[in-house]
């Protein structure tokens, strides 16, 4: 339900997300409410603690977009439980270095959030008696630190980067994108989903999750409905769906499997796709999970195009509302959150064939770039600007790292490489830290991640282990999309 802002009692009140990097993986985020008491919104825990700010002052000559917010905060607690006071805090530095959001919330319906300030810390820093201030400016007041006005500011009418702006990406880098404050930020803190998969001859039922901020061994969530493997999947930012796959004795499936991502637990069967099939893909926005291409009975490749719309009540089955370029399966996909991109697969042989969805206009794909060479089993995370592809198949597994930009397709560019050759591996993101979790040369258990906003070329970092070895599992669930 949409905040009522015209109501005559206002149940509002402000949430707080602090986003600080250390040394990467010891990132810690934290998040507080100036509610009286605790409260969990959208999955997200805030403390309640003694917090005000001062007024957000907008200016239109971006030089004093500030806030300071005053905290009465004793210490934190960063990843691994290890402690800290804040005058430990403040001399270590970490406070210099991180993203600030702040948000609007109905307390009592808790199901949406408005965002009324995003920005960073400006280094500037006070604790007097147990309350710490912290001085806040604005992400565009940050961007015009670097870039004059007449490049970029509030009254540009291009897109930063795009191809009608005289700011170049190579050629605007500067310290802040390297520091920590941007380019190593983590994201929100996010839950990523894997389900399935098989090892050898023994196929899987376990779900599986990770915080993605918090870079450790997955943890139990449940089951699926059997135990099954190659399906698609997608997710809003509180239902997960697996679709699809099969079972031992390939057997196909055309059954849907639902969970909360929120809430450990077994999935609940709500639907079916079109027609019973495996080796297809996921890909979701806020409002629809695409699922694309696939092997029916019979070992046919099809090139079908279904939605699910995980915005309505009550869930209903797959429609079909358009086509792939070809018959394909063993493909890949991610969401820049407006846009599917679906890429590689295996038609009579391997492709490298990148293509869209709009998820504004659901239809047919549209061909949009290239892979670096023809493969299969790869996987793919996503932002709003970097689309990267990892792993995959093409005589033999691949480590190649690629990505493409949103804004112009074209040919993928280097990225870096993953710590192995892997194919059949699973992917997901928060739109800011791409995972890669098991996979095949060798049936592997490990997960590594990399930054994807980051600067290529780079290479993925291993950070912890899934239940068991196995591939083949299902990618793309985030508490995030």
């Amino acid at each position: 339900m949409p905040l009522d802002l015209i109501s005559n009692q206002l149940p509002l009140c402000e949430l707080y997300e602090f986003y600080f990097s250390i040394n990467t993986p010891n990132d810690f985020s934290l998040y507080f409410t100036s509610h009286n008491e605790n409260i969990t919104i959208l999955a997200i825990d805030y403390k309640a603690i003694p917090i005000k700010r001062s007024a957000i002052a907008y200016n239109m000559n971006l030089q004093v977009d500030k806030v300071t917010i005053d905290l009465g905060i004793i210490g934190i607690t960063t990843t691994g439980d290890v402690s800290y006071t804040i005058p430990d805090v403040i001399r270590r530095g970490w406070l210099r270095t991180g993203n600030i959001k702040i948000y609007i919330t109905d307390w009592e319906v808790k199901d949406e959030k408005r965002l009324i300030f995003d920005g960073f810390t400006t280094g500037e820093l006070g604790w007097n008696q147990g309350v710490l201030s912290i001085e806040c400016m604005s992400i565009l007041d940050k961007m015009n630190n670097i870039f004059p006005n007449k490049i970029y500011s509030e009254f540009c009418q291009h897109k930063l980067y795009d191809a009608f702006c005289f700011a170049g990406r190579a050629d605007s880098k500067d310290d802040w994108m390297s520091s920590g404050t941007v380019e190593e930020y983590a994201g929100p803190a996010m839950r990523g989903i894997f389900a399935g998969g098989i090892n050898i001859s023994t196929y899987y039922n376990v779900i599986e999750y990770i915080a993605i901020l918090t870079l450790s061994d997955s943890i139990d969530f449940g089951d699926l409905s059997s135990a099954k493997k190659e399906m698609g999947a997608g997710s809003n930012a509180s239902l997960g769906v697996f679709a699809g796959g099969r079972e031992t004795g390939d057997v196909k499936l055309d059954t849907i499997d639902l969970i909360t991502i929120s809430t450990p637990s077994n999935t609940s069967d709500f639907g079916n796709l079109t027609v019973a099939k495996t080796f297809l893909t996921g890909v979701s926005d806020s409002t629809y999970v695409v699922f694309a291409g696939g092997i029916i009975v019979g070992d046919t490749n099809v090139k079908t195009l279904e939605k699910i719309t995980t915005a309505a009540t009550p869930l209903s089955n797959a429609v079909s509302f358009g086509l792939l370029t070809a018959l394909k399966a063993k493909l890949t996909s991610a969401s820049s959150g407006t846009k599917g991109y679906i890429a590689g697969g295996y038609i009579a042989a391997n492709t490298n064939v990148i293509e869209t969805v709009d998820f504004s206009a659901l239809s047919d794909s549209v061909s949009f770039g290239t892979l670096s060479a023809n493969k299969r089993e790869l996987a793919a995370v996503g932002s709003s600007t970097n689309i990267v592809f990892a792993g995959g198949y093409t005589t033999i597994g691949v480590k190649v790292i690629e990505y493409i930009t949103t804004a112009f397709g074209g040919v993928a560019s280097n990225f870096g490489t993953l710590s192995t050759e892997t194919y059949a591996l699973s992917a997901t993101d928060n739109k800011y830290r791409g995972i890669f979790a098991g996979g095949l040369t060798l049936d592997t258990k490990v997960m590594e991640y990399i930054n994807i906003q980051a600067v290529p070329t780079i290479l993925s970092v291993s950070f912890g282990n899934l239940v068991v070895e196995k591939d083949s599992m299902a990618s793309g669930i985030c508490s995030g999309n």
